[in-house]
């Protein structure tokens, strides 16, 4: 069961341009991860994710929190989160 006692936690953006046209997109990413925080950041278009995924490296106590991209490939839908 993943929680955030796994420590398995991520930083990624969704832009609100995706969010408004790319639906299937959207869900793919959030089926894939649980929500800790989100904040909208209106100057630069973009929501900021806080999550914890199966997906994302354990981040040992003290070190700062990897951010990361959602690969997508058309034919195939969600392939894996990818460091940035």
């Amino acid at each position: 069961m993943m929680g955030i006692k796994s420590r398995r936690l991520g930083k990624f953006y969704i832009t609100f341009d995706a969010i408004e046209t790319d639906h299937e997109f959207v869900c793919q990413v959030m089926g894939e991860v649980i929500v800790l925080h989100a904040e909208a950041f209106l100057h630069s278009g973009m929501v900021e994710y806080i999550a914890v995924s199966k997906h994302f490296d354990i981040v040992e106590e003290g070190s700062m929190m990897p951010e990361y991209k959602a690969i997508i490939h058309s034919e195939d839908g969600f392939q894996r989160f990818e460091k940035c």
